[in-house]
């Protein structure tokens, strides 16, 4: 069933928190979601909108065509069906300003991870080869599994326990963490900190399973501070 938008909370009310009028929120989408998400209790994320865009009149009309649109929201954090806050879909709609909020109706893609999934290549096809090894043992056998399946059964190994190359590792922090698995992405990422790649994950969706899953390890300087009181 598809959900119908339900101004939370009222737009006059949203404006106030915002300290901006209306019509500068276009363009500002992840500006005004940063603003808002204290008030509602949640947290601004980043992604790609894969919604309608009006292509006759609007803001927005030039790029109906594209395949997505960058832009930022609000979730409620609530394990896996979060509930989305969206203050500015309006814009790509070209309609009357609302607050749009209900679960995800498949606009929606937080990290851009749909786009960055189709881009990856064949592990493979990749060098692997670089001489730079880094322990990579999983206590999760299922995970450790599902890590070998991702990046083409390429681990070594040095007298009992698995090796992965450097580059490899890289690849695997910017697989999508659902092509990954929920069940398992919080450890394949801890492994991927602890072997010092941490700059190779994305951020967002560092910050997205960090919300989700919360990790044992963080990078140094990584502070998520308006998730750590949702967790």
């Amino acid at each position: 069933m598809t959900m119908m938008p339900v101004p939370v909370p009222p737009l006059a009310a949203a404006v106030k928190f915002v300290g901006a009028p209306v019509k500068d929120w276009e363009g500002n989408c992840f500006a005004i979601a940063s603003k808002l998400a204290p008030h509602v209790g949640g947290v601004a994320v980043y992604g790609h909108y894969l919604g309608r865009v009006n292509a006759k009149k609007g803001y927005w009309r030039g790029y109906a065509g594209m395949p997505f649109q960058r832009h930022g929201w609000i979730v409620l954090p609530g394990g896996d069906d979060e509930t989305i806050v969206d203050p500015t879909r309006w814009s790509f709609e070209a309609v009357k300003p609302y607050i749009w909020t209900g679960k995800n109706d498949g606009s929606y893609d937080e990290g851009g991870n749909r786009f960055r999934g189709s881009m990856l290549a064949d592990p493979r096809e990749l060098p692997g080869d670089s001489g730079d090894v880094v322990e990579f043992f999983m206590s999760c056998e299922e995970a450790f599994n599902r890590v070998g399946r991702l990046v083409g059964d390429t681990f070594c190994y040095g007298e009992d326990d698995p090796y992965l190359d450097r580059s490899l590792i890289r690849y695997l922090a910017n697989v999508p963490p659902d092509t990954i698995g929920w069940c398992w992405v919080a450890e394949v990422y801890d492994k991927i900190i602890e072997a010092g790649e941490s700059a190779a994950i994305p951020i967002d969706n560092l910050k997205m399973v960090h919300r989700r899953r919360k990790l044992r390890r963080l990078p140094d300087g990584f502070f998520p501070q308006e998730q750590e009181q949702h967790l």
